[in-house]
C-alpha cells in the first residue's frame, strides 16, 4: 500500500472532468506541483478536495471522505493535453491573452490496469527456471615460465 505523508493512496475508479480558467493559469506558480494552474483548478472543482499534486505522469488529489476528518489520496493519470499545458505554464504564460489560449476543459483519467503498480519485475525474464550463472572466463593458454639462469 502506497502512502503520501502517512495517508493511504488509492486509484481513482472513474474519470473527472474539470475546467482550468485563465485566472488559474495566471495565479499558478511555475514548477510547483501543488500550486500550479491544474492544482488550483482541481482544488476548486473537486468536491471535498483539500489539495492536489501534479506530476508528469500522475495527479494525486487529497480528499476528505464524506465530511469526516478522514483523508485519502486519490491517484489519477495525466493526459497528454494536461502534460502539454503544464509544460507551457512552467515556461512562459505571463499575460491574460496567453492564458486564455491555454485555458479549457481537461480530464483526470482513472488509471488503467496497465498504469497500476503490480509489484512485479519490469522487463522480461526469458528463462525463469534456469539458475542464474556468472560468466566464466575461459583460461588463456600461456607458455611455461621462462627458464632462469640457474636451470
Amino acid at each position: 500500500m502506497r502512502t503520501i505523508d502517512g495517508i493511504e493512496v488509492i486509484n481513482a475508479t472513474s474519470d473527472f472532468q474539470f475546467e482550468i480558467k485563465p485566472d488559474h493559469i495566471l495565479k499558478g506558480i511555475p514548477l510547483d506541483k501543488e500550486r500550479c494552474a491544474g492544482a488550483i483548478a482541481c482544488a476548486e472543482a473537486i468536491p471535498n478536495c483539500v489539495r492536489a499534486k501534479f506530476y508528469k505522469s500522475r495527479i494525486f488529489v487529497l480528499q476528505q471522505i464524506n465530511n469526516t476528518n478522514e483523508l485519502i489520496w486519490i491517484r489519477y493519470s495525466t493526459t497528454k493535453k494536461m502534460l502539454v499545458l503544464e509544460a507551457i505554464n512552467d515556461v512562459s504564460v505571463k499575460s491574460m491573452e496567453q492564458a486564455q489560449k491555454y485555458a479549457g476543459v481537461f480530464v483526470l483519467k482513472a488509471p488503467t490496469n496497465h498504469d497500476k503498480a503490480t509489484g512485479r519485475q519490469q522487463g522480461t525474464d526469458k528463462n525463469p527456471e534456469a539458475p542464474k550463472t556468472k560468466r566464466v572466463l575461459s583460461p588463456i593458454p600461456m607458455r611455461d615460465n621462462a627458464p632462469t639462469r640457474d636451470t
